[in-house]
């Protein structure tokens, strides 16, 4: 697909983020027990997180989307990032909120994310970064049919010790 060519809609559950999704998500990044799962945790005040939402929703590299309950309730941020048009591959970010955890909405935003990314923006490779002890979150990418490719040792440090950071990633044709 080229840039002129408008997309089709995603996948049931997936919707564009707004402004009026801003205080939630503040509210998600600025919680240190749900960044210990993905990375630094500093906080992020109000300028730099309007930063962000104006880089990343202008960004041509970059589709983000929200993951939505039935009731149009945001209970996650999924995004492809680093969008590589001539390898066709690109990162896979995932957040969930902490009170919609443990339900299989990442599981679910994981696979619509991926047959969006494979089926309508026609990419090949999709991979993450995960550290060594979000056991849950690299359960959800192995249910997807994503593969550990490698690991970034001691690349992490939190919580008084280094960990791991594993590169997972899922071919279009391993996608069922």
């Amino acid at each position: 697909m080229t840039a002129a060519q408008p997309l089709p809609p995603p996948g049931p559950g997936l919707t564009e983020i707004n402004r009026a999704d801003l205080p939630v998500l503040k509210k998600w990044i600025n919680d240190p027990e749900m960044m210990f799962y993905s990375g630094l945790w500093r906080p992020v005040p109000d300028v730099r997180h309007e930063k962000w939402f104006e880089s990343i929703t202008s960004d041509p590299n970059a589709l983000v989307f929200g993951w939505r309950l039935p009731d149009g309730v945001l209970a996650g941020l999924v995004q492809l990032v680093n969008i590589n048009a001539v390898a066709r591959s690109a990162e896979l970010r995932v957040r969930i909120g902490r009170d919609h955890q443990g339900r299989g909405h990442g599981r679910r935003a994981v696979a619509e994310l991926l047959k969006y990314g494979f089926s309508i923006y026609n990419l090949n490779r999709i991979y993450l970064y995960v550290l060594d002890y979000n056991m849950a979150a690299i359960k959800i990418y192995e249910e997807n049919g994503f593969r550990r490719e490698g690991v970034l040792r001691q690349a992490h440090f939190a919580d008084g010790r280094y960990a791991d950071l594993w590169v997972m990633g899922i071919l279009s044709e391993e996608f069922n």
